[in-house]
């Protein structure tokens, strides 16, 4: 005779539970990722904070409109920006700020958060030209750091650095 067979479970709580881990650790009220061929990371960042603001005041009382009805609105209705063009000014919620986003010309560096001091700190001169040096030569340089602010600092200012090249 053959023992009976367990039924299959039905949800992520059902497998976990299954596998001994307590179902609560894996739940998120919500997870939002920017993935854009568009390179903002400022206006990106200042959105998912201001996102994050609302989401998180929404405990206290209900949104009047979904966190993904605000994102559709973002993505169908704000124009892209131009490069050297006017700042796009828009709003995500009413309760929140004003948000802006802005493209430099092609003669002007792009903005950024980070000084160049951070990949100073990290790197020596030496090692910092080197990896200036292979991203010229269009090799693959895969940036490794436990602090993942670092790690997206030295991305965006190794771009930085790249700018005024043109292939």
């Amino acid at each position: 005779d053959a023992a009976p067979a367990q039924p299959a479970p039905r949800s992520i709580g059902d497998v976990a539970a299954a596998a001994g881990i307590d179902p609560s650790s894996l739940w998120s009220p919500l997870c939002l990722c920017i993935l854009s061929s568009s390179h903002y990371p400022l206006a990106f960042k200042s959105a998912l904070l201001a996102l994050n603001s609302l989401a998180s005041a929404s405990v206290v009382a209900p949104l009047d409109v979904a966190v993904e009805t605000i994102l559709m609105h973002l993505v169908d209705h704000v124009p892209r920006p131009v490069a050297g063009g006017p700042v796009v000014r828009f709003a995500l919620h009413p309760a929140l700020p004003a948000l802006h986003v802005a493209c430099s010309s092609l003669e002007e560096l792009p903005a950024t958060d980070y000084s160049v001091d951070t990949l100073l700190a990290t790197l020596k001169p030496r090692q910092l030209i080197k990896v200036i040096a292979l991203l010229l030569l269009e090799w693959q340089v895969v940036v490794v750091s436990a602090d993942a602010e670092l790690r997206f600092a030295a991305c965006e200012l190794l771009l930085l650095l790249l700018h005024p090249f043109e292939w």
